[in-house]
């Protein structure tokens, strides 16, 4: 599992940023993002804050091959 978090201060309008993010995925340009979930979202103070679960195509790190030959 990989977990991380980013910051940003968008120069947009609400309506815009909104707009985006909810058409985000499924997109034809990234074939490799399969799911997307959202765990949790909520606001604190004018700040919104979001969790996802994102299911991907993509290979595993070269550590995980190496742990999968040993299991």
């Amino acid at each position: 599992m990989k977990s991380y978090c980013t910051n940003c201060i968008l120069k947009f309008n609400w309506d815009q940023v909104t707009s985006a993010f909810w058409r985000r995925y499924p997109n034809p340009f990234s074939r490799h993002v399969l799911t997307e979930d959202v765990v949790d979202r909520y606001f604190v103070g004018d700040k919104l804050f979001t969790k996802k679960i994102v299911t991907k195509t993509s290979s595993p790190p070269r550590w995980a091959e190496r742990v999968k030959k040993h299991i």
